[in-house]
C-alpha cells in the first residue's frame, strides 16, 4: 500500500539501481584520484562509502530473505543519500577546481552542473529557466565573482526542486482545490471536527488543522499502527474485502469516489467522523462545493467503539 516503495527493495525500478550504481562507479574513479592527493580524507570518505553499502546488504537480507522487524523499520537504505552527497561534493568540487582554478575546459561542467537532473528534466517554463541559468554559468564560470556565482548556481538548482505540494504558503495568492477545501474546513468547522477526506489529498489535515480519519502519507512504523492505518485505508477505498498487497492510490481513490450515503453512515459508527469531503453526490445537503468535490455534514452516528 504505502510500504513497498520505502521498504521493499525489489519493488525499486531498475533504473534507480542503474543510476546509483553509476554514480558509486564515477565516486570510485575520483576517490582513487583523491587518494594521491590527501590519503587520509580518501580513506575515510571509502570507509564511510563501505559501512552505508555493508548496512544496506544487512536492510536487504533483513526486509527481503529474512524479515526482521526492527532492521525493515530502520530502513538503511536511506543512507545512501549520503553517499549521493559525498559523491556530488567530491566529483563536482574537483570538477570546479579542474576548471576554475587550473584552466581545464569548460565542457567539463556539464557534469555538476547537469548530471543532477538528467533523471528529472522536464519541459515547463521553470525548468527551463533553470538550464538557462546553468548555461549561462558554464560559459561565464571564470568572468564571475566567486560569491556571485555560487548566489547564481543556488538559484538555478533552487528552481528545479520547487514543490508546490511541499509549499504549505501556496494557498495564498495560488490556492489549490485541496487548499481551499481545507481553508473552508478550517473557517467553517468546530475545532473538535473529525474530517473524512479524500485518500490523494496530500497536506488537507495540515493546512485545515482538523483531525482526519487517515492520513495517507503519514505511515506510521509501530506494528499495531500499521495494521490500523491499512484497515483504515480499505475501509475509506470501501474494501471490505482487503488485501493490503494490492491496495494502491489509484484503487483507493476510485473506491473513495463511490461511497454511498449509506456506506458513509456505517464508517462514521466505526470512526466518528462529523465532515465527508469528496466528489460523491449524496442524497443530502452540501455544506460547500468547489471544482468538483462537495464539504458534507454529516448526522451524528454513535460510535460502536471499533477503529
Amino acid at each position: 500500500m504505502r510500504g513497498p516503495h520505502h521498504f521493499l527493495p525489489s519493488s525499486w525500478l531498475m533504473a534507480h539501481y542503474l543510476w546509483f550504481v553509476s554514480m558509486l562507479i564515477l565516486f570510485c574513479f575520483f576517490l582513487f584520484r583523491q587518494f594521491k592527493i590527501n590519503k587520509s580524507k580518501a580513506l575515510y570518505l571509502f570507509t564511510l562509502t563501505t559501512i552505508i553499502i555493508f548496512l544496506c546488504i544487512i536492510g536487504f537480507i533483513g526486509t527481503e530473505l529474512f524479515p526482521i522487524y526492527q532492521i525493515t523499520i530502520l530502513q538503511f537504505y536511506r543512507f545512501t543519500v549520503l553517499i549521493y552527497w559525498i559523491s556530488a561534493v567530491l566529483i563536482y568540487g574537483t570538477i570546479f577546481n579542474m576548471v576554475i582554478n587550473n584552466n581545464s575546459n569548460i565542457i567539463l561542467l556539464l557534469l555538476p552542473l547537469f548530471l543532477p537532473i538528467i533523471r528529472n528534466i522536464q519541459f515547463n517554463k521553470v525548468y527551463l529557466t533553470s538550464i538557462i541559468i546553468l548555461f549561462f554559468l558554464m560559459i561565464f564560470s571564470r568572468k564571475l565573482p566567486k560569491y556571485l556565482f555560487i548566489l547564481i548556481l543556488i538559484l538555478g538548482f533552487g528552481l528545479q526542486h520547487y514543490h508546490e505540494r511541499l509549499n504549505i504558503n501556496s494557498i495564498i495568492g495560488h490556492p489549490t482545490t485541496e487548499s481551499t477545501l481545507a481553508l473552508w474546513v478550517k473557517n467553517n468547522t468546530p475545532n473538535n471536527s473529525i474530517i473524512l477526506s479524500p485518500p490523494d489529498f496530500e497536506k488537507f489535515r495540515v493546512v485545515s488543522e482538523r483531525a482526519i480519519v487517515v492520513d495517507r502519507k503519514s505511515f506510521p512504523f509501530e506494528k499495531y499502527a500499521m495494521l490500523q492505518w491499512a484497515k483504515r485505508i480499505c475501509d475509506i477505498a470501501n474494501q471490505p474485502q482487503c488485501n493490503y498487497r494490492h491496495m494502491n492510490l489509484s484503487i483507493a481513490v476510485d473506491g473513495y469516489n463511490n461511497l454511498t450515503l449509506e456506506d458513509l453512515e456505517k464508517l462514521q459508527k466505526k470512526y466518528a467522523f462529523n465532515y465527508f469531503v469528496g466528489r460523491n453526490l449524496l442524497p443530502i445537503k452540501a455544506d460547500y462545493a468547489d471544482s468538483g468535490y462537495y464539504i458534507y455534514k454529516l448526522p451524528k452516528a454513535e460510535n460502536n467503539g471499533e477503529g
